[in-house]
């Protein structure tokens, strides 16, 4: 299998560029966590990943 090519996302025109999301069991290495004080809905931490 080749590379994922994403170019068609710019061609929408989308306000913000999209976001993926990959649910897993074990926190990941060099994600930062939120600030601990940061209550935020899951639409929310959306838009916050976004900008």
């Amino acid at each position: 299998m080749g590379t994922d090519n994403y170019s068609v996302l710019g061609k929408l025109g989308f306000e913000l560029p999209p976001v993926g999301i990959k649910f897993s069991f074990f926190r990941p290495e060099g994600i930062q966590p939120l600030e601990n004080d940061a209550r935020l809905s899951l639409c929310e931490m959306m838009k916050t990943a976004q900008v």
